[in-house]
């Protein structure tokens, strides 16, 4: 109900990827599945790239899976900027990610 209730215009398609429930939430959960995978012993795991605006409603769970992240030892390139979850922000920031992907898929 908490999600729905911050989420109402997106939450079909959160509901979609995510999953209608806590449980099938935290089975999708980003920093669950790098423990899963980490502790299943398959192998090192894809370098990631995440953003978050500063006045982004989810910024502590970012800030959260980036701590999850360290202490996993996940290569993660994450970063911080003015803004929130919106189009202005996602268009003024779009050229980091596809930077960094750029960088991934060329091999620097």
């Amino acid at each position: 109900a908490q999600l729905r209730g911050g989420a109402r215009v997106w939450f079909p398609e959160l509901a979609q990827a995510f999953g209608k429930d806590t449980a099938a939430w935290w089975a999708r959960d980003p920093a669950r599945l790098a423990q899963r995978s980490r502790a299943a012993g398959r192998g090192p795991l894809p370098a990631l790239f995440a953003d978050v605006g500063r006045r982004d409603p989810w910024l502590d769970d970012n800030r959260a899976f980036r701590a999850e992240a360290q202490r996993l030892g996940l290569p993660l390139r994450y970063a911080e900027w003015d803004g929130a979850h919106d189009w202005p922000y996602w268009r003024a920031h779009v050229r980091e990610s596809l930077t960094w992907l750029g960088e991934e898929i060329g091999g620097k």
